[in-house]
């Protein structure tokens, strides 16, 4: 008997050959489990196979990745999961998705996770980029400022109109603010 490795314990033959190995009962319990487990694997695999379905997401020329053929992004889907959104309430949130194709598409998503999180990343990066590039060419400083001085300047307007009677064309009156068009 020849031992090299004290799990690994071998007969060889009168040549030398491994003849035949000694294992620890627990290892060949081991061994008998996994032969069962092939055994039923073998005799699965004679019934009907099961289906490999495509993942519904397509890559627009832009390199966007959509949903079953629809404009809901890939990150749309994935951020609402990650929010706790079930698939179900995803469906809701985007009427044009299939049950069947966010399932596939979070299946894909977890099988995935690390290659989908950086694709998503990237997609960030890259309408940060494009908001910046906008900003750049459109500043919109002191717009947040210019929009509430016009708010206050129509509601100041508006106070100042006094309410008085008009006929309508069918000869019903309503209430109108002068200088302003009714249209009832």
């Amino acid at each position: 008997m020849s031992t090299r490795n004290p799990a690994e314990q071998c007969v060889v033959d009168s040549e030398g050959r491994k003849a035949a190995v000694i294992l620890s009962w627990e290892r060949y319990q081991q061994l008998l489990e996994d032969l069962h487990d092939l055994a039923v694997v073998a005799e699965r695999g004679e019934g009907v196979p099961i289906s490999s379905e495509p993942i519904a997401l397509d890559l627009t020329a832009d390199g966007v990745r959509r949903v079953g053929g629809t404009r809901v992004m890939l990150d749309m889907v994935t951020s609402a999961f990650n929010d706790g959104v079930t698939t179900e309430e995803i469906v809701q949130r985007y009427p044009a998705l299939v049950l069947a194709d966010v399932y596939s598409v979070i299946g894909y998503y977890l099988r995935r996770r690390e290659e989908v999180d950086a694709y998503v990343q990237e997609r960030h990066q890259a309408g940060e980029r494009v908001r910046q590039r906008q900003e750049s060419r459109f500043p919109n400083q002191g717009m947040c400022e210019r929009l509430l001085a016009r708010r206050r300047v129509l509601l100041t307007h508006k106070a100042r109109l006094t309410p008085r009677r008009s006929v309508q064309a069918g000869g019903g009156d309503a209430n109108c603010w002068r200088g302003v068009i009714c249209v009832h």
